[in-house]
């Protein structure tokens, strides 16, 4: 028996949520690590990984001195990454006030996403088998026994 596209399982409002909340925590650490959609990121400068290894010239609230880059001089542009909606359908996660900023990086050559890969593989990867295990579970309680009965 085929079943009506509105019947089908759905995920939820408070999994698409949960799902939001880990990309940001999986983004958040594959950046700290110096990596994003294209691997490793490019190298700092010479001139500014010195300035910001040493903090001289001091740069206003300064809260990483690591001379790899991991996108976390201030926190700033990684705090700003939230979730702007999530619904029964899914989430939308983003930078709101940084999103000019994850550009710039962008262009030089630290990608945390991009128009055509909008996750890097290793959190692409993680976030599939989520989904995975989402729809595995919903199948499963979507499950269900019909009985018919012929004659008397």
């Amino acid at each position: 028996m085929a079943k009506r596209l509105e019947d089908t399982p759905k995920l939820g409002a408070a999994w698409w949520r949960e799902l939001g909340s880990f990309v940001i925590r999986e983004i958040r650490q594959l950046t700290s690590s110096g990596q994003g959609v294209s691997g490793a990121f490019k190298p700092y400068s010479r001139e500014y990984r010195e300035r910001k290894t040493t903090g001289e010239p001091r740069i206003p609230r300064q809260a990483d001195y690591s001379a790899k880059p991991n996108l976390r001089l201030t926190g700033d542009m990684m705090n700003d990454l939230q979730q702007i909606a999530y619904s029964n359908h899914g989430v939308t996660i983003g930078w709101p006030a940084f999103g000019g900023k994850v550009e710039e990086n962008a262009a030089m050559g630290r990608a945390i996403s991009t128009k055509e890969n909008p996750l890097a593989t290793p959190v692409a990867e993680k976030v599939k088998n989520r989904f995975h295990e989402g729809i595995e579970k919903a199948l499963k309680e979507a499950r269900f026994e019909k009985t018919v009965r012929i004659g008397k």
